[in-house]
């Protein structure tokens, strides 16, 4: 592999190398000057300027016949690296004033720059035509050598016979010596240098010099050295190159070792940071890769698609697009001064690689979000940009969490404290109004309790008081799994209060406990007149529990009676059938026996609803993607603490819908808090919330839970929605609390109670999927409509109507309260048959339509559409009126939208269908 050339080498080696010389790029059949010495230049008799105007290219001052003869020898040097690694040419070469001079030239390959080869021209001139004087040859060689340990290029010869190295003598001089403690002359190669190698590249490195053993041409690697206390650990891309005898054996190989870790090194940090960045995008709420140095944008993500194209034109351009949201005045100068290209740049020069702003962001909904930007910045090795990853995290639960901390702390309890076990010192976080302790003062916890807790204690408690402050106690106490809560009485200002002390584990690991002091005294006061309270429910149930016997016994007895009475007056109305008095007379005693026993039955299933627990539903409106919002947050805190990684995903569309979120909630958090709780450290869980449109007025609502934990046994999971079933058969169950046994059972009445449906799929040891699915309306606003008064004085009207309903018992009943009106009326089976009678009837024969919305062959809506398209006059002016059960605002529209005049809901009353009827009928003279 060849050394690859940077412009800082080759100016080195300018710099170093004396004498008449240049170097030549060369490409096919044209060589590009990249840098001529002087000493040529003068040689040649041009001034500096002279030769720049006259020619760039030395072969064409060279005798015409001669020319081939130096292509070919360059094209050896550069193609042929297997055999030859300089040539020697001897020209004649045109000078300014004309004569014709012989020139030595000694060309030798040096490496890449830009994709074309490069080669050190080193030239003499020699007025005896023969080369008779190689000292200033093997001079420039080692003044080469010494340029190339300048550059940091390290040059040695491989004798491939022996198995040795040896150090080129113009880099080996005492500081290399000392530094790398590596000797000139260096035996049992490559083993004996595979001490100076990390493990990991020890393979490459024996590889490459295994292929110059084998006779192969060149070999390279790259690898890192080890450091110690005097060199920190540096990478090295090193190359052979071999050279054969006359019989075309392998005998050495030259090597060059470029120290190349600024550029790895740079590489590596590029690549962390990159990986990084993906790892984080999942979580991210906008994140952007940046080149900063072109002001480009190569990479964009959103979760939310309609962020304004502006923010994606140019690295500054999203920089401006998201200081917009920061509402904060000073804070957005601050983002503004430091977010732009420029400004990273020049922290990027100054060594700062990241940089960071929290603010807070209000939607036009009112909804605050806290957001966290980060900035971080690394160099492309491959282009030298300045990049940046730029990512904006979601730290709303966060700053919440602290801000309560700050609060619980500050107002909620007396005092906060941390107590450290091993030293037995505590520290307090909050301060303690009693003594005048102040937040961060921190002492010995005998300290404490001798000197400030002790006296505002009552003499004869203070025993106690020691006793249960013994710290010794405290910590075995926490250490079988409970906190530590006990109350004391204080004399503060004069009056007493009750103190109740809480110590629970902070981090258990490091035996630092946390201490909490709360001022009970009303809670305490309230607490005794509890008990009284309690004491005297107690009574007053028992007294209940008798009363509830007694009516349950008369209960039965009164509901008895009505049934008998329907029984037997039903049999006397079939006895009366022919007396219409009597059979009059026997169905008014049923009707109001059957009132009787629906009171009866009422007020049984309410006391059955308390006694049971029963719930009934509430629902209002809201958001699908809050809900979703509502349920991730917990459970994400839920796994952090038992360390699960946890994944959530919503699918689908954010509307807004009826639920009753309480009972979702309890539902799916029920699920999600027995995965975690039966997951080991370390495990997955789930969530997916997706939502499905059903038809206009319907959403399923499907929640998948998953996890990786300890699995449910197919037994178990024939009476696993039992109550108070457990699988204590699971030997896999290694928590000690199994619970009550009612979650399941809970879920499965409220989604039982929501009309949804729950599945289940487990296997021992590998994991459980829930997933349970209901469907809800959509909210919509109401339909408005003119709410005309129901007529109670019901006269006569004159007209004819089309009834178009295709259940049968439906149109008998609505034909029947017309006909109380005095309408005449003639009915369709479907609205293919409505159509058909509507349109082959005389003109203005139907004063009105009665149109049931859902019917096979032809629905309402489009019986109604045809029509009104009728080529007939009335087909436009006949109300037509829709009935259906189907009670939504969005149907009434859509009717609307059809061409009807109004909407009854199903069933029909009296009312109603009379109210309908006088609007768009005549009353009978």
């Amino acid at each position: 592999m060849p050394l690859l050339l940077t412009k800082e080498t080759i100016d080195t080696i300018i710099a170093n190398v004396p004498g008449s010389y240049g170097l030549y790029s060369v490409g096919d059949h044209e060589i590009h000057k990249l840098y001529n010495s002087v000493n040529l230049q003068t040689a040649m008799g041009f001034t500096e300027e002279e030769y720049e105007a006259i020619i760039s290219n030395p072969i064409l001052l060279i005798q015409p016949e001669q020319q081939e003869d130096y292509w070919n020898d360059l094209y050896n040097v550069t193609e042929d690296l297997e055999h030859i690694s300089e040539v020697e040419n001897v020209s004649h070469m045109l000078r300014k004033d004309g004569r014709i001079i012989p020139v030595v030239s000694i060309i030798r390959y040096i490496g890449v720059y830009q994709d074309l080869p490069v080669v050190l021209a080193m030239f003499r001139i020699d007025w005896n035509q023969r080369i008779e004087d190689y000292e200033q040859v093997l001079n420039l060689q080692a003044l080469y050598e010494t340029a190339l340990r300048k550059t940091e290029i390290a040059v040695w010869e491989y004798d491939i016979i022996h198995h040795r190295n040896i150090i080129a003598k113009a880099i080996y001089d005492d500081e290399f010596k000392t530094r790398t403690h590596i000797p000139h002359v260096i035996t049992d190669v490559p083993y004996s240098l595979t001490k100076y190698i990390e493990d990991r590249y020890v393979d490459d490195f024996v590889e490459m010099y295994q292929a110059i053993n084998r006779g192969e041409p060149s070999a390279s690697c790259e690898v890192w050295l080890k450091g110690d206390d005097d060199n920190p650990r540096s990478c090295q891309h090193m190359v052979l190159t071999t050279v054969y005898d006359e019989q075309g054996y392998p005998t050495k190989a030259f090597g060059l070792g470029q120290d190349v870790t600024s550029r790895k090194i740079d590489e590596e940090l590029y690549n962390s940071i990159n990986n990084q960045f993906e790892s984080i995008l999942p979580l991210a709420i906008v994140s952007a890769r940046l080149n900063l140095s072109e002001n480009r944008i190569l990479r964009f993500i959103s979760n939310n698609p309609r962020i304004d194209s502006e923010a994606t034109r140019s690295a500054d351009d999203y920089f401006i697009y998201a200081g917009k949201y920061v509402m904060d005045a000073e804070l957005q100068k601050q983002y503004f001064e430091t977010f732009n290209c420029e400004h990273l740049i020049h922290l990027y020069k100054k060594h700062q690689t990241k940089a960071m702003i929290e603010f807070p962001v209000i939607y036009p909904n009112g909804k605050v979000q806290f957001v966290e930007l980060t900035t971080t910045m690394s160099m492309n090795p491959a282009t030298r940009s300045i990049e940046a990853l730029v990512y904006a995290m979601d730290i709303t639960e966060r700053v919440l969490r602290e801000h309560t901390i700050h609060e619980l702390a500050n107002k909620s309890f007396y005092y906060v404290a941390t107590i450290a076990y091993n030293s037995r010192v505590i520290k307090f976080i909050s301060h303690d109004k009693a003594v005048g302790i102040k937040a961060n003062d921190q002492m010995s916890f005998d300290t404490f309790v001798n000197d400030y807790c002790m006296p505002l204690m009552i003499r004869s408690e203070q025993d106690e008081l020691l006793e249960k402050t013994n710290l010794d106690m405290i910590y075995h106490t926490l250490k079988t799994g409970q906190d530590y809560i006990t109350r004391m009485r204080h004399i503060v200002g004069g009056k007493e209060r009750f103190f109740q002390f809480n110590v629970s584990w902070l981090i258990e690991d490091y035996n630092l406990m946390l201490l909490t002091c709360l001022d009970v005294t009303e809670s305490y006061a309230e607490e005794m007149n509890n008990m009284r309270r309690m004491e005297d429910a107690l009574l007053a149930t028992e007294r209940a529990n008798e009363a509830k016997t007694e009516f349950v016994s008369r209960i039965s007895h009164d509901i008895r009676t009505p049934i008998g009475i329907i029984n037997n007056m039903t049999d006397f109305a079939f006895k009366d059938i022919d007396d219409p008095q009597a059979l009059l007379d026997d169905l008014k005693k049923i009707k109001s026996a059957d009132s009787f026993l629906m009171s009866l039955i009422n007020d049984v299933l309410d006391i059955s609803k308390i006694d049971s627990g029963k719930v009934e539903l509430h629902t209002t409106q809201n958001s699908l993607s809050d809900m979703y919002d509502n349920i991730y947050h917990i459970v994400e805190s839920l796994c952090d603490g038992k360390h699960l990684d946890f994944d959530a995903e919503f699918k689908g569309i954010d509307d807004d819908i009826y639920v009753d979120t309480v009972r979702f909630n309890q539902v799916t958090l029920n699920l999600l808090s027995n995965a975690a709780n039966y997951t080991p450290e370390g495990g997955r869980l789930s969530y997916t919330f997706e939502s499905i449109p059903v038809d206009n007025q319907h959403i399923r609502v499907v929640s998948t839970i998953r996890d990786t934990g300890i699995g449910i046994s197919k037994e178990f999971q024939q009476k696993m929605f039992e109550p108070f079933s457990q699988d204590r058969e699971n030997n896999l169950n290694t928590n000690g609390d199994m619970g009550t046994g009612l979650g399941l059972a809970i879920v499965k009445g409220l989604i039982d109670l929501m009309k949804g449906q729950i599945s289940v799929h487990s296997e021992l040891g590998v994991g459980t999927t829930f997933v349970w699915e209901a469907v809800f309306d959509r909210y919509e606003e109401d339909f408005e409509e003119d709410n005309e008064e129901l007529i109670s004085d019901f006269r006569p009207l004159d007209g004819r109507v089309l009834l178009v309903e295709d259940n049968m018992l439906n149109r008998v009943i609505a034909k029947r309260l017309m006909e109380e009106f005095e309408v005449e009326v003639d009915c369709a089976n479907n609205g293919r048959e409505g159509l058909t009678m509507f349109a082959d009837s005389p003109l203005y024969t139907y004063d009105m339509i009665l149109m049931d919305l859902h019917m096979p062959l032809m629905d309402g809506y489009e019986t109604t559409r045809q029509i009104r398209s009728l080529d007939r006059k009335d087909a436009i002016t006949t109300p037509i009126v829709a009935i259906s059960a189907d009670a939504f605002a969005q149907a009434m529209r859509k009717s609307a939208e059809f061409g009807m005049n109004g909407y009854i809901t199903k069933p029909l009353s009296v009312e109603q269908v009379y109210a309908v009827l006088a609007q768009h009928l005549a009353e009978k003279e």
